[in-house]
Formats: C-alpha cells, structure tokens, sequence
C-alpha cells in the first residue's frame, strides 16, 4: 500500500506541475526588484 500511494501522490504532484506549465504560473516567483538591507554587511 505504501508503494500505491507513492505513485498516487507522484501523479497527482506531476499533474499539478503540468496544469501550472500549461497555464504559464510560475513555481517560484521571480523578485521584481532586490531588497535593501537597512544594515550594510
């Protein structure tokens, strides 16, 4: 049982991976502009 819900949560996970692609969302979010650090190191 372990093994079927392994492939059950691979589906699942590459399906979700597919639907954001096609829909063209982006996993990770790009940074619109760096932060500035109010202490300089």
């Amino acid at each position: 049982m372990p093994a079927a819900g392994l492939v059950a949560a691979a589906l699942l996970g590459f399906g979700v991976l597919g639907w954001y692609d096609r829909k063209g969302l982006h996993r990770i979010p790009a940074e619109s502009k760096p932060e500035k650090t109010s202490v300089p190191a």
